[in-house]
């Protein structure tokens, strides 16, 4: 490997602070009215975040593209010419941290509202690491918090947002290698809270419903249930948390972080 490594930098002022306002280090993070990429490497280099940076020229980019390079950070930080965000060029909630100049404009506001995903998704000043907004639920979202939906078994997430035309919102992890082959008929994953938790063979997998990020995946032994629609399931799922039976034990796993409470 050729390519040059990132110096051991502390971060900045204004990084530490973002970094302290997440509630994990994980998901994609986008940077609108940048006029170059050290925001972005910054952000990157502290952080497990994909970085994407808009840049106002192509020259831009090819400059950023290669201080990316010569960081180490080529795949983590992605900088992409765009003279104007507009709504088209990424699908709506997909990113866990949208960063704006200090003299945003209202239109670049609008933009960085409609890119962070709900339940959590921050807008925050690049420059200062001042927290501008923090997107709330999502009005009228449904959730999937037990095999049947919830604990009266009613299959009904009552959603109102399920109607067409559809888009795809994200494609990805975790893949097949950690399930439990479907012929066998275990449980659906759960969806509370923009979290998907995915069960696999005696572990589980906690998503970013929103991105596909694989927040954790922690290894469960005696979890593993099949033939679940003669039985039930051993996963319940709250606003915060993820309920897992595990032999003769009950354990509560941290949404965000996987951590045992």
């Amino acid at each position: 490997d050729s390519r040059p490594k990132a110096s051991d930098t502390s971060p900045s002022a204004s990084t530490t602070t973002i970094v302290k306002a997440l509630p994990h280090s994980r998901g994609y993070a986008i940077i609108l009215g940048a006029t170059n990429v050290q925001s972005g490497i910054d952000l990157a280099r502290h952080t497990r975040l994909q970085v994407h940076v808009l840049l106002p020229s192509s020259q831009a980019v090819t400059r950023a593209r290669k201080t990316v390079w010569q960081n180490g950070l080529a795949g983590r930080v992605t900088p992409v010419h765009s003279a104007t965000p507009k709504a088209e060029t990424y699908v709506d909630s997909l990113f866990n941290l949208a960063l704006v100049p200090s003299a945003a404009t209202p239109a670049t506001l609008a933009t960085a509202t409609r890119l962070v995903r709900p339940w959590g998704g921050l807008v925050i000043e690049s420059t200062t690491g001042k927290m501008l907004s923090r997107r709330g639920p999502l009005e009228g979202a449904g959730h999937w918090s037990h095999m049947y939906a919830d604990a009266a078994n009613t299959v009904c997430s009552d959603d109102r947002h399920v109607n067409g035309p559809l888009d795809l919102q994200w494609f990805g992890p975790p893949g097949p290698r950690q399930m439990i082959d479907r012929h066998h008929r275990t449980v659906a994953p759960l969806f509370v809270a923009g979290r998907l938790f995915i069960p696999g063979d005696d572990r589980v997998i906690a998503v970013d419903g929103y991105n596909g990020t694989v927040l954790w995946n922690n290894t469960v032994p005696d979890s593993r249930r099949i033939g679940a629609f003669r039985d039930c399931s051993y996963l319940a799922a709250t606003d915060d948390a993820v309920y897992v039976a595990s032999g003769n034990r009950c354990l509560r796993f941290d949404g965000d972080t996987g951590r045992t409470l």
